[in-house]
């Protein structure tokens, strides 16, 4: 199947089990809430009859939420995934989790499949050694995929498609 045919069987799955219950979710289930058009870290702190409990992590704060519209976190490695297309869990307080997690590393390029994210570092001690000829010469002939996720693979694969079809 192709890959979006298999992300919707998964995410259908995925509903499926929560809806029937069959998913578990305790108190080591981390997950996220929405409150006020932000996104709060929190915890399953209990489930029954359709519904969860989340507590926030910060805030201690609890909220009820449809036990088929939690929104459950990523375990994250200490450096995030370099490509979101790999995370278990894929909605936006996910998303926005693993590129804070990789800003926060000085990670500043991420992949979603063939698209590089930037975000912005507002630091040129960051952002000058990501642009010097040394990084650009790891990324000639090299496949997105075999190196961190730059601007410069986005190049090389563009330029690889064009010289081959020339």
């Amino acid at each position: 199947l192709p890959l979006k045919h298999k992300l919707v069987l998964t995410l259908v799955s995925l509903s499926v089990l929560l809806n029937n219950g069959f998913f578990m979710m305790n108190e080591e289930t981390l997950a996220y809430v929405e409150k006020d058009g932000s996104w709060l870290d929190a915890r399953v702190v209990s489930r029954d009859e359709g519904t969860a409990t989340l507590e926030a992590l910060e805030s201690k704060e609890t909220f009820m939420v449809p036990a088929d519209q939690v929104l459950l976190a990523n375990v994250l490695a200490e450096d995030g995934v370099e490509d979101m297309t790999k995370l278990n869990y894929l909605h936006e307080p996910a998303l926005l989790a693993n590129l804070r997690q990789r800003f926060s590393r000085d990670h500043v390029y991420t992949y979603t499949g063939k698209i590089c994210i930037a975000v912005n570092p507002f630091n040129w001690q960051v952002s000058k050694p990501l642009y010097e000829e040394s990084v650009l010469v790891k990324y000639r002939g090299r496949e997105m995929g075999d190196v961190a996720p730059h601007v410069y693979a986005v190049a090389e694969d563009a330029y690889q498609k064009i010289a081959g079809s020339g």
